[in-house]
């Protein structure tokens, strides 16, 4: 009688590791609006509110929502303010 090992494996309980999520920066990422009007943008992962008052106006934002913010027309992603 042979054994294949896979149901040793399982019996001791062994799994494979599960999949980490991809880590965000840890501080805030800045964006500055080019448009020429005023914008609100909320965050969809965290709900905060985002104020751009005018054109260069910079915001603060938190790196959960950078991926969707990045995606906005007229907001560019920036180093610093």
């Amino acid at each position: 009688m042979s054994c294949c090992g896979k149901k040793r494996e399982m019996w001791r309980g062994e799994s494979p590791m599960p999949p980490r999520a991809p880590s965000t920066p840890a501080g805030p990422v800045y964006f500055r609006y080019l448009g020429t009007t005023a914008l609100t943008v909320q965050g969809p992962a965290t709900g905060r509110i985002y104020r751009f008052w005018g054109s260069g106006a910079t915001a603060a934002a938190d790196a959960k929502d950078a991926p969707a913010m990045a995606a906005v027309p007229q907001l560019l992603q920036v180093n610093n303010p």
